[in-house]
């Protein structure tokens, strides 16, 4: 499964496995933060949570914009 959030970035997850385009070169603090929430997402779709509604999609982008904000 594919996310595709509103701002261009991607989530994939497959499996037991997550890859994204979300980290930036160079900010390894936000970088440590995103690979909190792709571990998040990632336990949550093991879980069988359906990650890809509109709800949880407007929540990634909104938890992204404030990392990006605040580190």
């Amino acid at each position: 499964m594919t996310l595709r959030l509103d701002n261009g970035a991607w989530i994939k997850v497959s499996g037991t496995t997550i890859s994204s385009n979300l980290k930036e070169s160079g900010e390894d603090e936000y970088n440590h933060a995103v690979d909190g929430v792709e571990s998040l997402l990632l336990s949550l779709h093991s879980k069988g949570v359906d990650i890809s509604t509109p709800e949880v999609k407007e929540a990634i982008q909104e938890t992204l914009e404030h990392l990006s904000n605040n580190i």
